[in-house]
């Protein structure tokens, strides 16, 4: 008797697909546990069609529902011309069902590898694609409103990541939002564990040849400035720009457990959410379900712990300022990265600037600070105007001295 030929397993495509308008509006929900402790090989293109299916989650769906869609506006979504090929849609999804990502339990501490999509299939011309979920990705976007089993959750628009262009905004943004209920959050940085920032990001993949799960960070963001430069403030300005949240951060010496290193060990972001019209510009303060604190999730960064490290901070500010030749400029330079060396040679481009006997020596300090400060503060508040260095703007910005504050009258001048 000739054997049967195995069926291979179909989807039910739904009879009525998916409306989707104006994808930007749709609205993403997930498990924050996906976001803040799921690790991946993701590229920015894959990240944004990955969250563009999800959008499609409603709140009564199971692992077992069906998500068919217009691949034409799915490509589109993602930057694809108006024109292009519907073949490349069954391409993107391809990648996505062949991809795994790895989540740790949180109970054994094992790393699980879990997938994306489980099955896909479109009609003859691809106009039209169905699929449905992986199961391993059940917990972390379905039943979300079981508060029994889900603690926390975060949820945005999917237009906020939409037009991000820069590899790793999207998911800083999410990694973030997911945080936003503090105003303010910490990371390690280029410490090698699992909160830190590099390790978050990076690709995370299987390793075929050691059979274990693999971080691929790239060798440049070893280096703050690198980091920075590459990958903190593109993100930083696509956040600002395009998302419901607003950023900010500033680079540590201290890691999350209190050690003091020579370089910086971790970085502190400052979140304030803003809800935004995307059909306006005008955005306003919201607020949002509550999220996981810095506390829940580092209990051992007690008050104590704090407190301890302002002390240090505090003492050796003090102690950077009594040695500072100039300890008024030495006051309000601290801390962003400028050497004594470096103090001194900006006061002395003042000097340089100064008709003889008009600043007495005992007021040059209190004099250069008023400078200095002025010109620092525009700096602060125009981070994005600094393609070099602070110092090196700020050397700039005294030697133009386009404000007039050189030759303005001072109450520091010889009466």
């Amino acid at each position: 008797m000739p054997r049967r030929k195995k069926e291979e397993p179909k989807i039910g495509r739904s009879l009525n697909p998916i409306k989707i308008d104006d994808p930007r509006n749709n609205t993403i929900r997930k498990n924050s546990d996906l976001i803040q402790e799921g690790r991946f090989a993701l590229s920015r293109n894959e990240f944004k069609a990955l969250n563009f299916i999800i959008s499609l989650v409603k709140k009564t769906d199971t692992i077992n529902s069906v998500y068919t869609f217009d691949c034409r506006k799915f490509l589109n979504t993602l930057g694809y011309r108006e024109d292009c090929n519907l073949a490349e849609a069954r391409v993107i999804v391809q990648s996505l069902a062949r991809q795994r990502w790895w989540m740790q339990d949180k109970d054994s501490g094992r790393w699980k590898l879990a997938g994306w999509i489980d099955l896909a299939e479109t009609d003859v011309d691809s106009k039209y694609m169905s699929l449905t979920f992986h199961k391993s990705l059940a917990p972390y976007i379905f039943d979300l409103d079981n508060k029994d089993t889900h603690k926390y959750i975060t949820r945005y628009k999917y237009g906020y990541i939409n037009q991000m262009q820069k590899e790793y905004s999207p998911r800083l943004y999410e990694l973030l939002k997911s945080y936003a209920n503090n105003d303010e959050w910490i990371f390690e940085f280029n410490t090698n564990t699992e909160k830190d920032l590099c390790v978050i990001l990076a690709k995370t993949d299987f390793d075929a040849k050691t059979e274990k799960k693999t971080v691929y960070i790239p060798k440049n963001w070893s280096k703050y400035s690198l980091f920075k430069r590459d990958v903190l403030e593109p993100a930083k300005e696509e956040i600002n720009k395009y998302s419901d949240i607003r950023i900010d951060y500033e680079p540590l010496k201290y890691d999350l457990s209190g050690v003091k290193h020579r370089g910086t060990a971790a970085i502190r972001f400052f979140i304030n959410q803003v809800t935004v019209d995307m059909n306006k510009s005008e955005s306003k303060i919201v607020e949002e379900p509550r999220q996981m604190t810095f506390a829940d999730a580092f209990p051992e960064a007690n008050d104590e712990e704090q407190s301890r490290q302002m002390d240090e901070y505090r003492k050796a500010k003090e102690e950077a300022i009594d040695k500072s030749e100039y300890p008024s400029v030495m006051d309000i330079l601290y801390g962003s990265g400028i050497t004594e060396a470096q103090v001194v040679a900006l006061v002395d481009m003042l000097i340089e600037r100064l008709a003889p006997g008009r600043i007495p020596k005992q007021n040059i300090d209190p004099w250069a600070c008023d400078i200095i400060n002025h010109y620092w503060r525009k700096i602060q508040a125009t981070p994005e105007k600094t393609k070099s260095t602070p110092y090196f703007r700020l050397m700039s910005e005294i030697n133009y001295d386009n404000d007039g504050k050189i030759t303005e009258h001072s109450m520091w001048e010889s009466k």
